[in-house]
């Protein structure tokens, strides 16, 4: 399945970010990777009170219609060990979310099919 990505306001960002959201969309994709679950990757721009430029990741799990979401600084995204640890912990979020909403699904069809449990 793979991971589809977008960066939002992509043609007005500075330079030096773009390259660091591709970096970090390239780590996040490695890590993605060997899964199957169908995964949407949205990367934003904002700033936070004191005017410092902030990355947001919302990641999404398309075929459950679930998503987690993640702040990080410039100096997170120019560190590769701390960038993977904190993408890793993202994924991991929205892993440990799966079974509870398969569940749900689950227990909605088998309630459609007259199936009490």
């Amino acid at each position: 399945m793979g991971i589809q990505a977008k960066i939002e306001g992509e043609s007005r960002l500075d330079p030096e970010i773009e390259a660091l959201l591709q970096e970090a969309q390239s780590t996040l994709e490695s890590i993605v990777a060997r899964s199957s679950i169908s995964t949407e990757a949205t990367w934003s721009v904002h700033k936070d009170d004191q005017g410092q430029d902030i990355i947001g990741l919302v990641l999404a799990d398309t075929v459950e219609n679930l998503h987690i979401s993640a702040d990080f600084s410039l100096d997170e995204l120019k560190d590769a060990d701390r960038l993977n640890r904190r993408l890793r912990e993202v994924w991991g979020g929205l892993l440990e979310s799966r079974p509870e909403a398969i569940g749900k699904r689950l227990r909605l069809i088998l309630s459609e099919e007259g199936v009490v449990l």
